[in-house]
């Protein structure tokens, strides 16, 4: 290899005729690139000879600049290769990873026989059990006037009757409460009142609120974004059979690191729901 540029040009020795004097070179077509990167040109002023010298200078700015160019191609890897994130649209619904996604339909989780397509005229004595007061009736009355179903829809009717089911302890109540905050559907969009309703029925094990809630921890909405507690609620939900919290979950994992996991996974291991209000 060349000698190290250390010295002046004038100062050089040329290693044809060893006369001390050389002077900068320009570049010609047929130089290499190795050459061309990593060394400056000379030629001797006594004999014409040319040769070349490392350049420490040049290779300072050609390994920046690699590294420059690894870093960035590493982050359009990251980017590119999944979906990486778990963007509301990706794992979610109405917002995590996940821009929009479907949202969990919403039913009652106290009743196994309740379809999750209530259709008021098949229950005819609703309005009168939610008028005397059962929270179950009235969350499936919200539900009918929420989506319309067997009467015309009416979205405060809807908000009317979820809050009074939410505010008996009742999950599903709360659950499509919170859903409608988290929407602004009907009522002004509230990312920390849905937040707060989500939380109430996901302590009751809803599964669809214990989504919802994972989806807005790992948002940031209504409250600091969390990975961690986005993946411990997703696996819970997973672990009733919500099919978008397993995906979600799934997805999040090789965002977190091993010991994030293990400490949610411990933690859901030892999580109990409080007692659900009929």
């Amino acid at each position: 290899m060349p000698a190290a540029n250390s010295t002046p040009a004038t100062a050089l020795r040329c290693p044809q005729c060893k006369q001390v004097g050389l002077r900068r070179s320009r570049r010609r077509h047929g130089d290499s690139l190795w050459h061309r990167l990593l060394f400056s040109a000379y030629r001797c002023r006594a004999c014409s000879a040319r040769s070349w010298r490392f350049d420490i200078g040049r290779f300072m700015v050609v390994t920046v600049s690699a590294a420059v160019v690894a870093s960035l191609a590493a982050v359009i890897a990251v980017g590119i290769g999944g979906g990486l994130g778990l963007h509301e649209s990706d794992a979610s619904s109405t917002d995590p990873a996940l821009a929009k996604a479907t949202t969990a339909e919403p039913h009652d989780a106290m009743r196994s026989d309740a379809p999750k397509d209530l259709h008021l005229a098949a229950y005819p004595d609703l309005p009168r059990r939610a008028a005397q007061g059962e929270a179950q009736a009235q969350s499936s009355l919200a539900l009918a006037y929420l989506k319309g179903q067997g009467t015309t829809k009416n979205l405060r009717l809807a908000r009317q009757w979820a809050e009074k089911a939410a505010l008996q302890g009742h999950a599903e109540g709360q659950y499509l409460l919170g859903s409608m905050y988290m929407d602004g559907s009907g009522v002004l969009q509230d990312f920390q009142t849905a937040l707060m309703w989500f939380e109430k029925a996901a302590h009751q094990n809803h599964a669809e609120a214990q989504y919802r809630l994972g989806l807005m921890y790992y948002n940031g909405y209504g409250v600091g974004m969390e990975k961690s507690k986005a993946y411990f609620w997703f696996n819970l939900a997973a672990a009733q059979g919500q099919r978008d919290a397993t995906a979600a979950r799934d997805r999040l994992l090789p965002l977190l690191t091993p010991e994030q996991i293990a400490e949610a996974q411990r933690k859901g291991l030892a999580w109990r729901p409080s007692g659900s209000k009929p």
